[in-house]
């Protein structure tokens, strides 16, 4: 795979998941990717939900993307999830293994005591 297809894909898949994250925040009263403020009167830079006026929390992804390649077949990048398997037949074929990494963050704020549905 070339790199900006490995860089379009990756983002594309990001988008997609962010996009069902802030469906599904969205009715439990969560907020993915709020508009944000900067606390003026904090040192720290604290991050405000300028709609809540809650603090907002950054969630950091670090991924494992893994592309392999095999004599037996032709593989694609993905991301997978490592699984094991018992009694699994053994075969022998030449594997060519590439692992990279993505870093991103996503900001989010979470619903004040007061509005959450589960008192």
């Amino acid at each position: 795979m070339q790199l900006d297809q490995f860089i379009s894909e990756s983002l594309n898949q990001i988008f997609r998941g962010i996009s069902n994250a802030k469906k599904e925040a969205k009715e439990l009263g969560f907020q993915v990717n709020p508009w944000i403020v900067v606390g003026r009167s904090d040192p720290s830079g604290l991050l405000i939900d300028r709609e809540t006026k809650t603090p907002v929390q950054i969630v950091e992804f670090d991924v494992a993307v893994t592309t392999a390649e095999s004599d037996q077949s032709k593989g694609g990048a993905g991301i997978f999830i490592a699984s094991l398997a018992i009694g699994a037949q053994r075969q022998a074929s030449e594997t060519n293994m590439v692992v990279s990494r993505i870093k991103f963050s996503v900001p989010i704020s979470l619903p004040r005591a007061s509005d959450s549905t589960d008192n």
